[in-house]
């Protein structure tokens, strides 16, 4: 028996604090708590699994991390030489 779980990201900030607001004569409406943005679609699904992915499994290169960083300001990704550093004092 496999658990499924779905978590949406907002498109615009990469936040999963979203509100799903569901509606009997439209489609539902995707709400972000953190930057405020109500959208029709959030973040496309490949994108957050890979997203959701790599900061699992820390598994994501330098230019990735700058590139979702520059994209979604809420996603919280730390460049991995400043945490290794950090570790090694």
């Amino acid at each position: 028996m496999a658990l499924y779980m779905t978590t949406h990201r907002c498109a615009v900030c990469g936040s999963k604090e979203i509100d799903v607001i569901k509606s009997q004569t439209q489609q539902p409406l995707y709400h972000c708590r953190t930057c405020g943005v109500s959208m029709e679609q959030p973040m496309e699904t490949a994108e957050r699994n890979r997203i959701d992915s790599a900061l699992f499994t820390g598994n994501y290169s330098e230019k990735e991390a700058a590139d979702w960083n520059r994209r979604y300001q809420n996603l919280g990704i730390q460049n991995r030489c400043f945490i290794s550093g950090a570790l090694n004092r």
